[in-house]
């Protein structure tokens, strides 16, 4: 397994990756050059083709998303790292190990917040529907849940995202606990909202060697599919539709907050409220924690949306220059 965060200037690289993009462009003097950006489960990195190969590699819908074989050598321009290739090819299947090719949080990160769901989930009140209609929900989708990411590219965007982002969420109301209990917040309604606010999310996403979005997710999307799927769990346990379940339902359809952002309604409750930043928050760390991680001793990120709305954000404070 090759680690893009350890690669050295001009040092050869030979395995397999996943083909996220690749596009055909020209230099200042008409040449074809090929870019694009390649992934293991350590990361991404850009890459060049500067010389066109005679084979038919560039038929752009054989190749792009799929597993790919590549000898390359490691380029640092401006101070980031890129592959310059040499040659590539489609792997063969016996060269393909999914696990090598997605990114991931680890298996350990995994079984902690896989813990924190379970508990968390168990100590739902059994009154009003909330424990049924979360327990059939995790249980119908256990292996989704467990697997998934919880997005494409903005945050928790790795195996094990989804479970990651829900225990986060869980750990920041457990924080906090006194102070919501404290002032009246519905605590058990908080928790059931955020097991079951992003459940739909793997209708939205599809997992091969890279994580693409489906159909659903253009069409449809996880707030309103979320909220559907919240109605067929009522109608299978044969519940009544009471205050409980009807608060639930608005914090899976108000949880993006405002309609420009995907929410079907906006936040009206305190629960609801507080749902929307708490999810925000865990994303917003999340995001930093990945940057850190993957910064290489990088002063500055990557522009991010998520972080500072297309602007970078400082990685590495100990590197800033003198100002005096």
């Amino acid at each position: 397994m090759i680690d893009l965060n350890k690669l050295e200037d001009k040092q050869e690289v030979e395995g397999v990756f996943a083909l996220l993009d690749i596009a055909k462009a020209k230099t200042k003097n008409g040449k074809d050059y090929y870019f694009g950006e390649l992934q293991n489960n350590t990361g991404k990195i850009d890459f060049k083709i500067w010389e066109v190969l005679k084979s038919d590699i560039f038929d752009f819908t054989k190749y792009n998303k799929k597993a790919v074989k590549i000898k390359a050598v490691v380029n640092v321009w401006e101070g980031k790292k890129q592959l310059i290739i040499e040659g590539m090819r489609v792997a063969e299947e016996s060269e393909i190990d999914k696990s090598e090719l997605l990114p991931s949080y680890g298996y350990q990160k995994f079984i902690w917040a896989w813990g924190i769901i379970q508990k968390e989930l168990e100590e739902l009140p059994r009154v009003d529907g909330l424990y049924a209609v979360v327990s059939k929900t995790y249980s119908k989708y256990d292996r989704e849940f467990k697997e998934f990411p919880a997005a494409k590219g903005v945050h928790h965007a790795k195996i094990y995202g989804y479970s990651i982002h829900i225990a986060g969420m869980l750990t920041i109301v457990n924080s906090l606990k006194d102070y919501l209990v404290f002032n009246k917040v519905n605590v058990p309604l908080l928790k059931a909202g955020i097991l079951l606010h992003d459940a739909a999310k793997i209708f939205d996403y599809k997992i091969d060697v890279s994580i693409e979005g489906t159909d659903c997710l253009e069409l449809i999307g996880h707030v309103s599919r979320g909220y559907g799927l919240l109605c067929e769990n009522v109608k299978e346990l044969g519940l009544q539709w009471n205050n409980e379940l009807v608060l639930l339902g608005h914090l899976i359809l108000s949880h993006h907050s405002k309609l420009e952002w995907g929410a079907a309604q906006r936040p009206k409750t305190i629960e609801a409220f507080l749902l929307h930043h708490i999810d925000m928050l865990d994303a917003i760390l999340r995001v930093y924690v990945d940057f850190k991680l993957d910064s290489s001793g990088q002063k500055w990120s990557e522009k991010s949306l998520m972080l500072n709305d297309g602007g970078k954000i400082l990685l590495n404070p100990e590197m800033l220059d003198r100002f005096n």
